[in-house]
């Protein structure tokens, strides 16, 4: 054991030691995403990456980050070229669903690796992309699971956008019991309160909730 973990050192040591002096990444979030916690975490990973010399010993990792206008593919292409011109050798994100997929096809076609965390409608296997969201069959197993370790009878699922039942379609047609009743609602800010009125008259008191993390504040109030 003892001489496996030495291999793998002198491995991992002797490609950090072919590694260039400086390693530029690009990012890509969108406008409402700046100083979010999202942009933080990459900034930050790239702190502790520099400072734990023992990873690269012998190379400093910079970012290039540029924020785009949300839903605007055509702008958010044309950044990340900019980017790829200024020879950064991977690309991490955007994370919006509709962005997302025009960076990988980018970076799939000048062989870039691409570093992504976004719901992915159609995982397959893409040879230079790493998504790092869970995917979404894993996500309903997993409320699945725990609806039944609670014993979750009466659930009420709350979503949004469209999108957010097509997530869910999988939970909602194979319940983890066929004695669960699922009562689906789609709501925003502005029909929270009528939607868990009704909720509330059915007696229901376990949620499901897909909506945007910004109107959360406003759901609670709603809730209360």
């Amino acid at each position: 054991m003892a001489l496996r973990y030495a291999l793998i050192v002198v491995m991992i040591t002797s490609a950090a030691m072919s590694l260039p002096p400086v390693i530029r990444i690009g990012a890509i979030f969108t406008e409402d995403q700046k100083d979010s916690p999202s942009e933080l975490a990459f900034k930050y990973a790239v702190y502790k990456i520099n400072k734990e010399r023992m990873i690269l010993p012998n190379t400093t990792v910079v970012y290039d980050i540029q924020y785009v206008p949300k839903d605007d593919s055509f702008r958010t292409s044309k950044k990340a070229c900019k980017q790829l011109s200024r020879s950064v050798q991977a690309i991490f994100g955007p994370t919006d669903s509709l962005l997302g997929p025009h960076i990988q096809s980018i970076c799939e076609a000048l062989d870039v690796p691409h570093i992504e965390a976004r719901l992915d409608f159609e995982p397959s296997f893409k040879e230079f992309s790493i998504n790092l969201y869970p995917a979404q069959d894993h996500l309903n197993r997993a409320f699945k699971d725990l609806m039944t370790f609670l014993n979750w009878t009466k659930v009420a699922i709350i979503y949004e956008e469209d999108f957010g039942l097509f997530k869910l379609q999988d939970l909602v047609k194979s319940p983890p019991s066929p004695k669960t009743e699922m009562f689906i609602r789609q709501a925003g800010p502005g029909t929270y309160r009528q939607v868990l009125k009704e909720i509330r008259h059915k007696e229901i008191y376990k949620l499901i909730i897909d909506t945007d993390p910004r109107f959360m504040q406003q759901f609670f109030r709603a809730a209360s």
